[in-house]
């Protein structure tokens, strides 16, 4: 009698549970991974180089906003920043699409310095100042993204940014860089 009450009770307990609802939301997050990505960079007009570079694109949960940071290493240990740095933001989460600068809600901040870092070429939108230079992101694989602290990183990403920089009328600069970084 014993054991046909536990296999009854067994059988009650399965069926109870097939139909309860799920209380957590399904995640669109895979497994962890390196958060960031390789890209390389190439310059050319008044400056001239082929640079190795590290692609972070993060979308921030909370600001409902996506950011892209690409960066290359200074070659100059006592130098704290590096010779390129590209930041890129848009409202929303990334999406196989292209995206410009003269998207409403876009901001960016790119500065690229001479090996001396006497010389800067810089396109800025969506800051205090006036706009400067041009950029266009074309995101051709977004990836699976993974959750940490209340963000998502998309190391899988794929595109290409293409962007013009003027010289920065504070420095020594002349002409205009054109950069393209594909990731």
């Amino acid at each position: 009698m014993r054991a046909g009450a536990v296999a009854l009770l067994s059988l009650a307990a399965a069926a109870c549970n097939r139909g309860a609802p799920r209380s957590e939301p399904a995640s669109d997050c895979g497994y962890p991974e390196l958060r960031s990505g390789t890209c390389k960079i190439t310059l050319s007009g008044a400056l001239t180089e082929i640079l190795p570079c590290s692609v972070d694109p993060v979308y921030d949960v909370f600001r409902k906003e996506f950011v892209l940071r690409l960066g290359v290493e200074s070659s100059d240990s006592a130098r704290v920043g590096g010779r390129v740095s590209i930041t890129v933001r848009f409202g929303g989460e990334p999406r196989v699409a292209t995206y410009s600068n003269t998207a409403p809600g876009t901001s960016s901040a790119m500065y690229v310095y001479s090996s001396t870092y006497l010389a800067e070429w810089s396109e800025t939108v969506g800051g205090p100042d006036a706009p400067q230079g041009s950029h266009t992101l074309a995101i051709t694989r977004v990836g699976t993204p993974y959750c940490i602290s209340q963000s998502k990183a998309y190391p899988g990403m794929q595109g290409r940014l293409d962007a013009t920089l003027p010289a920065s009328a504070s420095s020594a600069a002349s002409g205009k860089v054109i950069l393209r970084a594909t990731f």
